[in-house]
C-alpha cells in the first residue's frame, strides 16, 4: 500500500540558496519509494507539499539521510507533516504537461 504525506513549510521556500539547492537534487534525482510529488505557495509563501510514499519506510529514509539534512544546513525548522495510508493512486494523462 502508499502512503501519502503532506507537509507544511512556513516560507522556507523563499530562501534562494535553500529553493535551488532542493531543486537541483530533489528533482533531478529522485528519492527512492518516492511516487508523486507536488508543491504549491499559498499567498502568505509558505509551501504545501503532497507526496506519495511506496512506503513509510521510504518516506523516513529521504526525511532523515536528504529532507531534515538540508533543513538543518539552512536553519530551517521542520515541516510539520502528516501521513496517510493510501490505498489507490491515480494519474491522469494529463499529468504529464505539469512535470517540470
Amino acid at each position: 500500500m502508499a502512503f501519502r504525506d503532506f507537509r507544511e513549510l512556513r516560507g522556507c521556500f523563499w530562501r534562494a540558496p535553500f529553493a535551488n539547492e532542493s531543486v537541483r537534487s530533489f528533482e533531478n534525482k529522485h528519492p527512492a519509494g518516492g511516487v508523486f510529488h507536488a508543491a504549491s505557495f499559498d499567498d502568505a509563501g509558505d509551501v504545501h507539499v503532497a507526496d506519495v510514499w511506496e512506503s513509510v519506510d521510504a518516506l523516513n529514509a529521504f526525511a532523515q539521510t536528504a529532507l531534515m539534512p538540508t533543513f538543518a544546513k539552512h536553519n530551517i525548522a521542520p515541516p510539520t507533516a502528516s501521513v496517510y495510508p493510501t490505498p489507490k493512486v491515480l494519474a491522469y494523462a494529463s499529468v504529464d504537461k505539469h512535470q517540470a
